[in-house]
């Protein structure tokens, strides 16, 4: 009969125990593997994200002379604190008449969708 020998009685070892625990190379797997499901998902989010960025981007047609100079005109006329910049503040004091003009040139602002003038919060105002 042949003697059956076990991590305790290994003759190779002094210790008595032959080879790592079991549950040490299990928790090195799913170290593993719980770091590549990880590196997986959040790879596939950040791409999604960049296709839903691009989706939505539309590219903006090339500014005409026309267009160029009157914004440097405009930008002359009331950048106070000349940073070459129009700030909230100074883009309120536009008048009437260069914001006309403007307009005309293809320079307006984001279009307003139609229905959404105020919102809740007037309607709250008003009654």
């Amino acid at each position: 009969m042949k003697s059956v020998v076990t991590p305790l009685n290994c003759p190779k070892c002094e210790v008595g125990i032959h080879s790592k625990p079991i549950y040490i190379k299990i928790m090195k797997k799913l170290i593993i593997l719980l770091t590549a499901c990880a590196i997986g998902l959040g790879s596939a989010f950040a791409a999604e994200k960049k296709e839903k960025a691009e989706k939505g981007k539309k590219e903006r047609p090339a500014l005409t002379e026309e267009q160029k100079t009157l914004l440097k005109e405009i930008k002359e006329k009331y950048d106070a604190n000349k940073d070459k910049k129009l700030d909230k503040e100074e883009r309120a004091k536009i008048s009437a008449e260069d914001k006309k003009r403007m307009k005309d040139a293809g320079l307006g602002g984001k279009k307003k969708k139609p229905g959404k003038k105020g919102g809740k919060k007037k309607e709250e105002a008003e009654k």
